[in-house]
Parts: structure tokens; C-alpha cells; sequence
């Protein structure tokens, strides 16, 4: 059995998932505001008399170009998409930054997928356990970087927050890794999906069980997909790590030069503390809907406490992420439109 795409998301979906976002930035904003009224001085509106324009916008692009870095580190997991056109694949990836704005659970993961097989005839199964995998990695490689910046000791931490910082980068790293070694031995899938949706379908009667059932079937199949995808040769995985590296330092790099844009010199090992902690933080909150603004709060408190800079500052920062972020999901706005209908297109060989 094959999973079917997923139809695409109707217009009143993805304007709601998109305004759910720019609440997002708004309340950032207000946030920013208040931070600023009570810090007793105008913070903002001196950083934005020194801002440069023109860094500022090359901070966009530089962030921006990490999600294509995402998009080869997830074309590289794929059974057969090494073929898959980097840049559409990356509005895919957007549409699925977009869906899990405002939906819970990994529905932007299971639509990317769908996406993938509905317009480049791939299997979805195939393509969700692909990123799920490239999820795991992307995790496992950004604790990596979050312990060495912290390992180096040249971060402004303020006094009384050493352990705190130390701590947050020990539990996230031995977390995200483990995650690492279970996506190479996705055996507790299977094991958790008969013992639980299994126990349910063989006991509800009628439809209740039949749904379940349904439930079970698709659970086993990715089980089956993500096996199939973990026995990729060594210079696979070596291309997705890779690719995880790449786009954690193109991230790093756009939101250091979107700090130096506004008169910012936050320290180098602070912002990439800030960006991997909170990027392998997030995962506890990767059901919840609205999660980026649980990222948001990790991020903000990491920059405060690394970086040497202010609240008031750190929280503009983090509203030109999010502004980043704004942009990418109107990208995926516009590949739900016009990646999800049509013909599945021809891959060259």
C-alpha cells in the first residue's frame, strides 16, 4: 500500500497558516516595544538610525539561502531524488515551514511529502521518512555545534549563568544525539506503533477500529520507509551531514550580518551557540502549534546570555528572523499553489 498525496491546502488554509505567522511578527514587535520603553532609553530608535540597509538585506538572503541547504541535505536522503530540482524542492520545504505554523504535529512534513510524490511521482513514505531523517540529522549536527561553541569558552556569558548554559548545551546535545543513533535504527517505530495502535485496533469496534487500523497500516509502512532510507551507503549520509553543516553556518552567518546591519557586535560563538541550542531546543515543542514562538523564546534568552548584548536588542534580532521566516512561508504560500496541482513532471536522469 502506498500513501496517497495529500490534497492541496485550500486557499483559506493558507491564509490562515500565513496569518498566523505575521502574528507572529507582530507581536514581536510589540514585545520589542515594550522591552525598549522599559530599558529607559530609545534602543530602537538608535539602532535603527545606524541600521545599513544594504547589509540588512544581504542578511536575508544569506538566512534565506540555509533553507537550500535544507533542501540538497533532504534531495540526499531520498530513494531516487538526486534529480529532484534544488530550488522547487526548497519551495516545498517553505510549504511546510508554513503548514506547521498553524497545525500541530508534523502535518508540513506529511504535506512536503505528499508534494513531492504528487508532483515528481516519488513515493510519499519514502519522502517523509527521507525528512525525517534530515530532521534528525539537522538536530544532531546543531547540538554538535552548539557544545563546541560552548566547549570554547569564548562566550560573554554573565556571571551566574555559566551553568545554566552549560547544562542547556549538555542536555541538548546527548538529546539530539540520541535522535541521531535512533534515526539509523528506526526499530522503536514499529514497536511503538503495535503496542499502541495495534492493542487499540484489535479492541474498538467498527469504525473506531477500522480508522485505527488505517492508523497501524500507514505507521508500519513508514517504520518500512524509514528502514529503507537508513540503509543508505555511508557517502549519502556523509552529503546530508554535509548539507546540515552548510545550512547551520548560512544561518549563523545571515543573522550575524543582520546584527552588524543595526550597529550590533554580538560575539561570533554566542550567535552560533544561540542559533544550534535553540534550533535542537525546539524539538520538545515540535507538536504544539505556533511552536516558532517557543523557538523565539529559547532564541532570545540564549542571545541575552551569550552574545553580550541587551533584551530590548536581542529581541530585534529576533524579529528579523522572524521577518525571514515571514518571506520563506510566503515562498511556500506560493508552491502550495503551484506545486500542488498537475502532472507529476518528468525527473532527468
Amino acid at each position: 500500500m502506498t500513501a496517497p498525496a495529500p490534497e492541496p491546502l485550500p486557499p483559506t488554509g493558507t491564509r490562515r497558516a500565513l496569518g498566523t505567522a505575521l502574528a507572529g511578527v507582530v507581536a514581536l514587535a510589540l514585545l520589542s516595544l515594550v522591552l525598549a520603553k522599559a530599558s529607559g532609553v530609545d534602543t530602537l530608535g538608535a539602532l535603527r538610525e545606524s541600521a545599513d540597509l544594504p547589509m540588512l538585506a544581504l542578511s536575508q538572503l544569506v538566512m534565506a539561502a540555509g533553507m537550500t541547504c535544507m533542501a540538497r541535505r533532504w534531495r540526499a536522503l531520498i530513494p531516487g531524488g538526486e534529480a529532484l530540482p534544488v530550488l522547487p524542492v526548497t519551495g516545498i520545504l517553505c510549504a511546510g515551514l508554513l503548514l506547521n505554523t498553524s497545525l500541530p504535529g508534523p502535518v508540513g512534513e506529511l504535506a512536503a511529502a505528499g508534494l513531492i510524490q504528487r508532483r515528481y511521482g516519488l513515493p510519499a513514505t519514502m519522502a517523509f521518512a527521507a525528512n525525517i531523517h534530515s530532521r534528525l540529522i539537522g538536530l544532531s549536527c546543531a547540538a554538535v555545534l552548539a557544545l563546541g561553541a560552548w566547549a570554547g569558552g569564548s562566550m560573554p556569558t554573565p556571571p551566574g549563568y555559566e551553568s545554566v548554559v552549560g547544562l542547556a548545551a549538555v542536555f541538548i546535545t546527548l538529546g539530539a544525539m540520541a535522535l541521531g543513533v535512533a534515526s539509523w535504527r528506526p526499530d522503536w517505530l514499529e514497536w511503538a506503533a503495535n503496542l499502541s495502535l495495534g492493542t487499540l485496533a484489535a479492541r474498538l469496534p467498527g469504525a473506531f477500529g477500522r480508522v485505527v487500523q488505517s492508523g497501524l497500516v500507514l505507521a508500519l509502512e513508514v517504520s518500512r520507509a524509514l528502514h529503507d532510507v537508513a540503509r543508505h551507503p555511508p557517502l549519502t549520509w556523509a552529503r546530508a551531514i554535509f548539507w546540515a553543516f552548510a545550512g547551520h553556518a548560512t544561518a549563523t552567518t545571515g543573522i550575524l550580518l543582520g546584527a552588524w546591519a543595526v550597529g550590533l557586535d554580538p560575539s561570533l560563538a554566542g550567535v552560533l551557540f544561540t542559533y544550534c541550542a535553540a534550533t535542537a531546543g525546539v524539538l520538545v515543542l515540535f507538536a504544539v502549534p505556533g511552536a516558532q514562538l517557543g523557538w523565539d523564546a529559547l532564541f532570545i534568552g540564549f542571545f541575552v546570555a551569550t552574545t553580550g548584548v541587551g533584551v530590548a536588542e536581542a529581541v530585534l534580532v529576533m524579529a528579523m528572523v522572524r521577518l525571514q521566516q515571514l518571506l520563506l512561508m510566503g515562498l511556500g504560500a506560493v508552491a502550495l499553489t503551484t506545486l500542488g496541482g498537475g502532472e507529476a513532471a518528468p525527473l532527468r536522469s
